[in-house]
């Protein structure tokens, strides 16, 4: 993983503040150089509150960062997008998995992962069919139809699972994916997102504090007062 062919994205120099009492600011990412590989499994480390969700927000283009720039490649830099252009970006290019899932709770398990692909020219039937596949291949093939709250929580990640791979990104950004789970239910997400992972050829990079196994990645890094390292 060293030639530019191979790079999907780059941050240079990316800062994030936010905005406090009396005009102030909160500092939470400070000069953060990055670059990710094509088909790296990525884990980003870091105490609760260091700023890794910040960052996979960053990275996913749903926040733009104070300073610096983020940039996927063969695409402008994301702060120089309209947030029409940018979320046109994120369909195609990148699939996120929330820490909290984001399922629609009035949708079920079929229609939540389906949504990926509204607003897209993909027709309805290949849609339904692409989320029934992605939802066999997660063990939940005879809970489509069922609500999330009807689900367990490791069955509602599952779904957020299929939700994120629906749009085939080349890369997958997931936040904490094992962090409301018991150990045994996460050991089973982890080996079927890993296997997904590995069957499409996506880049994941994994947000965590320690639940994710080391020995799944093939970088580690750490993120620590700001600074990822």
């Amino acid at each position: 993983m060293t030639t530019d062919a191979q790079i999907l994205l780059t941050c240079t120099g990316v800062t994030k503040s936010f905005p406090a009492r009396h005009g102030a600011r909160v500092p939470v990412l400070a000069g953060i150089d990055l670059t990710v590989h094509a088909e790296e499994v990525l884990l980003i480390r870091g105490r609760s509150g260091a700023g890794k969700s910040t960052l996979l927000s960053l990275l996913g283009g749903l926040d733009l960062p104070t300073a610096g720039r983020v940039q996927l490649t063969g695409y402008p830099a994301f702060e120089t997008l309209s947030t029409e252009a940018l979320a046109t970006v994120r369909r195609a290019r990148i699939g996120i998995i929330f820490q909290r899932f984001n399922l629609l709770p009035t949708w079920t398990a079929r229609e939540n992962v389906e949504a990926a692909l509204l607003h897209t020219p993909v027709p309805p039937a290949e849609r339904r069919a692409r989320a029934e596949t992605l939802l066999t291949a997660l063990g939940l093939a005879e809970r489509a139809d069922n609500l999330p709250g009807e689900l367990s929580v490791g069955q509602q990640q599952r779904v957020a699972v299929a939700r994120a791979l629906l749009n085939d990104p080349p890369l997958l950004l997931a936040d904490e994916p094992t962090g409301d789970v018991d150990a045994d239910t996460g050991a089973e997400i982890v080996a079927a997102l890993l296997a997904q992972v590995g069957a499409r050829g996506v880049t994941l990079v994994v947000a965590t504090h320690g639940a994710f196994p080391l020995a799944a990645a093939t970088r580690v890094l750490e993120l620590r007062d700001g600074v990822l390292g």
